[in-house]
């Protein structure tokens, strides 16, 4: 008698899933690091970063302090881009 298994090809999509997202997150981590050594800022990890949007109140900011947030980031994935080219 021959016994059929059945499974779901979307659980395999989900490991498969996974294990690149974590592979991509320990390139951007090994980035990250090096990055925040080059411009001496504390040294972050890719997951404590905020990829919702940063909450940015009027009152908090004035002009100079979101060209600086705005620059820091052009800057950082500017490095990313060419570190992964």
């Amino acid at each position: 008698m021959s016994r059929v298994v059945y499974g779901d090809a979307r659980d395999y999509k989900r490991k498969e899933t996974a294990a690149k997202e974590g592979k991509g997150l320990k390139h951007f981590n090994y980035f990250l690091e090096n990055y925040c050594l080059q411009i001496n800022v504390p040294v972050v990890t890719g997951d404590k970063i905020p990829y919702h949007g940063l909450l940015i109140k009027a009152k908090d900011f004035n002009e100079n302090d979101l060209r600086e947030v705005y620059s820091f980031w052009d800057s950082m994935m500017a490095a990313f881009t060419t570190y992964m080219g």
